[in-house]
């Protein structure tokens, strides 16, 4: 079954990666060994399940990746953001809960009452704050990583913030004040 818009072929984006990798890639030329550190990229990783697809790129599970360069080379890693939605759907190998853009299945009678069930992917930003590794999306509290493995740690964080609307708090697009350093 298929969503009303089908987006999967736009620009090739859209495409499911349901493996997680760890690996040292075939690099074409040379890695200056001056590059060091680790660059993260977290987006949508997963489109379908049990023969249902996502409308629209934004509706992804998170996948957070990680390129690990030293001496030369480079490192990389790529797994999915065990949110609670995640692990629930994965479980029951069937999507559970709406997205952004697409309901889950089971047309507009099933969904009508199913209000207050929408659950954040953490497919939008990666972040490092104080030596520690969060996943952002815009509609649920950011996830904690493993920096150097990815794996999820514990959960949703509210960063001991406790009030109604925390989770508009933690906004998938937030800064870092470039001269005071605070997290904006």
């Amino acid at each position: 079954m298929k969503s009303k818009h089908d987006y999967s072929q736009a620009f090739g984006l859209a495409r499911s990666l349901r493996e997680e990798h760890s690996y040292h890639p075939l690099v074409e030329g040379k890695i200056p060994a001056e590059i060091r550190g680790t660059l993260y990229r977290n987006g949508p990783g997963l489109f379908e399940r049990d023969g249902y697809r996502k409308a629209n790129i934004l509706d992804g599970d998170g996948m957070v990746q990680a390129f690990r360069f030293a001496k030369g080379a480079v490192h990389y890693r790529n797994r999915f953001v065990r949110t609670h939605k995640w692990l629930d759907e994965e479980a029951a190998d069937k999507y559970l809960y709406n997205t952004w853009t697409t309901r889950r299945p089971g047309g507009m009678l099933k969904n009508a009452f199913f209000q207050g069930k929408f659950k954040g992917q953490a497919g939008v930003t990666v972040r490092v704050l104080n030596g520690k590794l969060y996943a952002f999306d815009e509609s649920s509290l950011p996830y904690r990583l493993d920096p150097e493995t990815l794996e999820t740690l514990n959960g949703e964080v509210d960063f001991g913030v406790h009030f109604e609307n925390a989770r508009t708090l933690f906004a998938a697009h937030n800064k870092v004040d470039g001269q005071t350093g605070e997290w904006v």
